[in-house]
């Protein structure tokens, strides 16, 4: 998703998150670039430091979560005998790398930004496919943005404002009423034992599913059976009512097989719902 792709670039430009990658992008350059102590840090390392390319989304989350993977290797490096009797040692960059990687401090800041931007990444991976999921893209987006408040919230209140000025300002130039539709004929999420608010509650979702009906069918008599026949599906009433509709809907069946098994009595809507989530992300 390339909304989710910007907004992590956004994120980025924060100036102490700035400042971060920086200083993190020296710890790695210096160890990579000089043959010595690449070998030393070899020697306490069971992972190499990566080089991610700069065209690959979230770089600089895959090079900060691969430090903290090895910092240990790090530490033992620069307070190795061999690193002391390195010429190199004590020249100002390495002076500066050792200073980096024994510092507590910049470290804590690191594992706090990797932990925020994971759920970020989780989503990126998770609509990075060619399979059909564009009826979990809305609810994902909103429990992605749960995790990530609820991470930051135990260290820093005042950042997820800024975070999440970031990730809706691009999600919202993504999000479509065909993201709202899939979300909202997705019968998964009508459990009334999850303890959430159905889509057909929320005021976004419903306007987003009548303006993609409108959209794709136009003021047709179809599209007037697809509106009634959603009424009946999101109260559960009807021919969506039934024992078996009613248990499939909490199993979390896969909604599309559940939409060939009981949708066949609302065929105009099961056509439009067997469409809408059988897409991808984008």
């Amino acid at each position: 998703m390339h909304s989710l792709n910007n907004a992590l670039k956004d994120i980025g430009k924060l100036e102490w998150i700035r400042v971060l990658i920086e200083n993190g992008r020296k710890i790695q350059m210096f160890i990579c670039n000089h043959h010595q102590s690449q070998a030393i840090y070899r020697m306490h390392a069971k992972m190499e430091l990566l080089k991610p390319a700069d065209t690959r989304f979230a770089t600089y989350y895959i090079l900060l979560r691969r430090l903290v993977e090895v910092k240990g290797a790090l530490a033992a490096t620069v307070i190795s005998d061999k690193w002391e009797q390195w010429k190199q040692s004590t020249s100002d960059a390495a002076v500066e790398v050792k200073r980096l990687i024994l510092d507590d401090l910049f470290w804590a800041d690191v594992k706090f930004v990797v932990e925020f931007i994971e759920p970020i990444c989780d989503m990126l991976r998770y609509a990075d496919t060619d399979g059909p999921c564009l009826g979990e893209i809305y609810e994902n987006m909103d429990s992605m943005c749960e995790r990530i408040k609820a991470i930051t919230d135990r260290k820093d209140p005042t950042l997820w404002p800024q975070l999440q000025s970031f990730i809706h300002g691009r999600w919202n130039k993504l999000n479509t009423p065909l993201h709202m539709a899939a979300y909202a004929i997705n019968p998964k999420w009508y459990d009334s034992t999850s303890g959430r608010r159905p889509p057909s509650q929320d005021r976004e979702v419903v306007k987003g599913f009548m303006k993609a009906v409108k959209t794709i069918y136009g003021s047709t008599e179809e599209a007037t059976e697809i509106r009634s026949q959603f009424a009946q599906f999101s109260r559960g009433r009807g021919v969506f009512g039934t024992h078996a509709s009613l248990a499939d809907r909490r199993k979390k069946k896969d909604p599309i097989d559940w939409w060939w098994l009981h949708g066949v009595d609302a065929p105009e809507l099961q056509q439009f719902a067997i469409r809408l989530l059988g897409q991808v992300a984008t």
